[in-house]
């Protein structure tokens, strides 16, 4: 085995459900690390992180009632215990949950699961991030020995973060206008957060009382926006 197999045998992450997230929503994922073919030593650690700029609401392990409570189990028969940590790893992973191994070990195969947004108390589950994202990724950084040097596995777990329902409705049009000329608007719908309303499908009608009205289909290939043309001033 050289040195770039060596991420393959730290074993793998895996996220469900994987289905698209709606920005800015509640949930509950399961994230799971399944030891690889070195397993995990006694006071071993492992971090699960996501990028600085992901605004996933920040995890809290000690209010099962709040919102983005989770919890953290292993199959093995070592214990284990988790913290949300701030800058806990290196930029761009500055968001993290640690986990430590301890009172025992894990063999190859056994896993540590943790639950971001688990209901069973109360909570609401855990808030996604408020802007879109083609690929949302959680990395995990493996100390299979204890020695508190980390190595990262080969393959992310990853999910996508998709606008939300329209709410709002922004237009840019010209500075200035000439009253009975043609010009045209700009249009973008908007869900709760900013994203453009992606999802959008139908007819978008903008009137005034110096305008006639103007209305432009936005269809699945418009991703929420548009050009309305051949509007006018009266």
């Amino acid at each position: 085995m050289n040195h770039h197999d060596l991420p393959k045998e730290l074993g793998t992450l895996s996220v469900d459900p994987t289905g698209d997230v709606i920005a800015g929503g509640y949930g509950t994922w399961r994230l799971v690390y399944t030891a690889g073919r070195f397993g995990m030593d006694d006071d071993s650690t492992l971090k699960i992180c996501w990028r600085f700029a992901s605004d996933w609401g920040q995890p809290q392990a000690s209010n099962p009632h709040g919102e983005n409570y989770f919890t953290c189990t292993t199959t093995g028969p070592a214990r284990v215990e988790a913290s949300y940590q701030f800058k806990g790893h290196v930029r761009p992973w500055f968001h993290g949950i640690l986990v430590r191994v301890f009172d025992g070990d894990l063999a190859p195969g056994d896993q540590i699961i943790l639950t971001l947004g688990e209901r069973s108390g109360g909570s609401p589950g855990q808030r996604a991030p408020t802007a879109i994202s083609k690929r949302s990724e959680f990395r995990a950084f493996v100390d299979c020995c204890g020695t508190r040097q980390y190595l990262s596995l080969a393959e992310a777990a990853t999910l996508r973060i998709v606008s939300g329902p329209a709410a709002k409705l922004a237009l840019t049009a010209p500075s200035q206008a000439v009253a009975g000329e043609p010009f045209r608007v700009h249009v973008r719908l908007e869900d709760e957060w900013g994203n453009p309303a992606s999802g959008h499908r139908g007819a978008v009608v903008v009137s005034g009382a110096s305008s006639s009205p103007s209305t432009r289909s936005l269809g699945e290939k418009d991703g929420g926006v548009g050009w309305l043309e051949g509007v006018k001033l009266d």
